[in-house]
Order: structure tokens, then C-alpha cells, then sequence
């Protein structure tokens, strides 16, 4: 599926933690203060792929950052049990995802921070 210039602007905008590294079923993407890269949004937020895999489609939903993750835009089409899976995984990790929001830690240190343990 190709991507529209806004989405690829979107979403490579941000960086992308792939499922080998946080054990998610889906990508998900994170960008730090949404609200100064000139978006429409300033809520903490990770962008979450409806499609499972490891290739970045245009089908996505954002879920808030925060301990009662949210859907913030877009429609989630994933089963409730990977739905259950990602939010628990941002609030684990609200804390990490937090400083990369502020911009305490940039994205290397983040995904170091979120990697799952081999």
C-alpha cells in the first residue's frame, strides 16, 4: 500500500519501534512535542498500526501516552487482545515515553529503554 505524502511526512516523522523490538504485535510511533513539529495535536501520543507485521502502512490509530491509554484519532481495527497488548505496553512504559515527549531523551535512548530482553 502506498503511503500519501502527508502520512509518509507523519510517520517518518516520528520514529518507528518495530515489533521485534518491543514484542508488539504492530509498529508503533512516537515523535516528541507533537505540537512543535506544526501538528494538529499536543496530547502525548503514540500513532499505532492496525495492520500486524513489520512493514509501515497507512492504517493507523493514535492511542494518549498516559496510565488509561485513549484512542485519540483514527479507528482502531485490531482485536481486543492486541489492542490490550499495546496499551499495557505504554502503561508500563509511560515514564519512558514521557521523557521522549518532554525531550529529556532523544529516540536511540527510548528504544534502547524499550527493548524487549532476548
Amino acid at each position: 500500500m502506498k503511503l500519501s505524502i502527508q502520512s509518509e511526512v507523519d510517520i517518518f516523522g516520528m520514529a518507528n519501534l518495530y515489533p521485534k523490538h518491543t514484542g508488539l504485535p504492530v509498529i508503533i510511533w512516537v515523535d516528541n512535542v507533537g505540537c512543535g513539529r506544526n501538528v494538529q495535536h499536543d496530547l502525548p501520543r503514540v500513532k499505532v498500526q492496525n495492520v500486524k507485521g513489520n512493514r509501515a502502512v497507512d492504517d493507523t490509530f493514535s492511542l494518549s501516552i498516559s496510565d488509561s491509554p485513549e484512542i485519540l484519532a483514527g479507528q482502531c481495527k485490531l482485536s481486543n487482545r492486541d489492542l490490550k497488548c499495546v496499551k499495557n505496553f505504554i502503561i508500563e512504559h509511560e515514564a519512558e515515553f514521557m521523557q521522549h515527549w518532554n525531550q529529556e531523551i532523544d529516540e536511540y535512548e527510548l528504544k534502547d529503554l524499550l527493548a524487549v530482553s532476548k
